[in-house]
């Protein structure tokens, strides 16, 4: 990655997750020359050469084989009668420790941090990175100029502990195909730390196995992850919660009927027991499970991507290594226009605004709301600068409106805050559920659905679609009306 900004070449990342028809469509889509892949790939890219997908591809570079990995020589024959030159990684860098040159230099590294415009060609575009969005469909790709990468990616942000940080350790799990992990890679190594390379899908046990092995002192999670991992620890206190509740019962079967006729008064009796000195034990219990989960030595936590609820920002505060509760960044961006905000405090790069929702012709948030001001939150670059999306004028035209980034996701201003408004994320201005479905990103429209089965159908009160993009599939809530039951 590094090789390709210093020479001019335009990378794009691949998540190893996408199913083949993904990667060949990205492949020819982006038009690449060359690829540098793990021996498990090969075959994939082999295809896509075979199938026309990707016609302009004649170079491989084969990564190291990680254990129980093995190369035939049949599959490197395969790629070659196919017109791809296939080289070990080890060639290339004998090669370039052969050839020994020069770099002009495009300002990257840890000197261009603090001097982001050395670049003399601003313009020029870094990466190509894919994402569905929220419009669904096809992944499109965003192009990034040099210049917002490194304004974005190449600076400290909530990473600036790290530099002082003993032992500066970091993990990457989206493969440099998402723009803040890339950002997180490029940091951490800027920092002298060290990154952890982990296949394996968020939340997933295959996942905290491998954090528990490299003991993150960063760790970058979306919001949805952060909230699974809540979400386990609740399923691990709620039961002993309950449990020491039906102990100070005199009839447990009391308790359980009480449990069940009134969930709400439970609810509270748990929080009450939570006050306690014994509760308070058991959820430091659970807090210990999740934070060797996590790995035990964490010093940075950040998330985003979405909302993330005030409770779980709570918990991974709990999860951080001792004296470092202080360490959790709430972090706000797209793909398409990054680093907008952290900690609710607005990027001194960028100029925000909001601007009125309405829905069937009602105003649903508005500008001119008190104590806050709310609206769809519209962005902008000082510089000028701004993504766009590769070789699709027509997405372009559809979120960029007088110069104005339109990201669709609704926030509110609190101007008691110093030293200025602070930003937070409240809704979308669509109502969109993302669903993960065989290793690909879905959006779905939530509330039209639920209109369509509840509208036409006499018996149901009410219907609500729950996702969750960390499980495949939808569940729907239903209410039916009190006289049909």
């Amino acid at each position: 990655d590094w090789a390709c900004a210093y020479d001019d070449f335009i990378s794009v990342g691949v998540h190893t997750s996408w199913p083949v028809s993904k990667v060949e469509q990205v492949l020819n889509d982006a038009g690449c020359d060359a690829a540098v892949a793990s021996v498990a790939c090969l075959p994939t890219i082999a295809s896509a050469k075979a199938g026309g997908t990707a016609p302009r591809l004649a170079l491989v570079v084969l990564l190291p084989t990680l254990p129980g990995e093995e190369l035939h020589t049949s599959t490197i024959e395969t790629a070659e009668a196919l017109g791809i030159r296939v080289l070990q990684y080890d060639e290339v860098l004998a090669a370039g420790r052969a050839s020994q040159s020069t770099h002009t230099g495009v300002g990257f590294g840890a000197d261009a941090a603090s001097c982001p415009d050395t670049d003399d060609d601003n313009d020029a575009i870094y990466t190509l990175m894919y994402s569905s969005g929220t419009t669904g469909g096809p992944p499109k790709a965003v192009a990034t100029p040099k210049s917002t990468w490194r304004k974005t990616n190449c600076s400290a942000g909530p990473l600036a502990a790290m530099a002082a940080a003993d032992d500066r350790r970091a993990v990457s799990y989206m493969a440099l195909a998402h723009g803040a992990d890339r950002g997180v890679a490029w940091f951490t190594t800027m920092a002298g730390g060290r990154l952890g390379m982990i296949r394996a899908e968020e939340g997933t046990e295959e996942f905290f196995s491998a954090l528990r092995e490299v003991q993150p002192t960063f760790l970058l999670g979306m919001s949805c992850m952060w909230q699974d991992m809540y979400s386990r620890h609740l399923l691990l206190l709620q039961p002993m919660l309950d449990q020491a509740l039906t102990q100070r019962f005199v009839d447990p079967a009391l308790a359980e009927s009480l449990r069940e006729r009134r969930p709400d008064l439970w609810a509270e009796l748990r929080a009450a027991l939570l006050a306690t000195r014994s509760g308070s034990a058991l959820e430091g219990r659970c807090l210990k499970v999740a934070r060797e989960q996590l790995g035990g030595k964490l010093v940075i936590a950040a998330t985003g991507g979405s909302h993330t609820p005030s409770a779980v920002k709570d918990f991974i505060r709990s999860c951080m290594s001792d004296g470092n509760e202080a360490g959790v960044h709430d972090s706000y961006g797209s793909t398409e226009f990054p680093g907008i905000s952290r900690n609710g405090e607005i990027s001194g790069e960028v100029e925000l605004k909001l601007q009125p929702v309405e829905i069937g012709g009602k105003t649903i948030y508005s500008p001119d709301d008190t104590p806050c001001p709310r609206g769809e939150i519209l962005v902008r670059r000082k510089d000028g600068l701004r993504t766009q999306y590769w070789q699709r004028p027509e997405l372009d035209a559809g979120v960029w409106h007088d110069g104005w980034y339109h990201t669709g996701d609704v926030g509110s201003l609190d101007y008691s805050q110093r030293p200025g408004p602070r930003l937070s994320i409240i809704d979308r201005v669509k109502a969109l559920e993302e669903v993960y479905w065989e290793g690909d990103s879905v959006w779905i429209e939530a509330a039209r659905i639920e209109e369509n089965i509840y509208g036409p159908i006499a018996e149901i009160d009410m219907v609500v679609l729950v996702s969750d993009r960390n499980r495949s599939g939808v569940v729907a809530v239903v209410v039916p009306q009190e006289s049909f039951v």
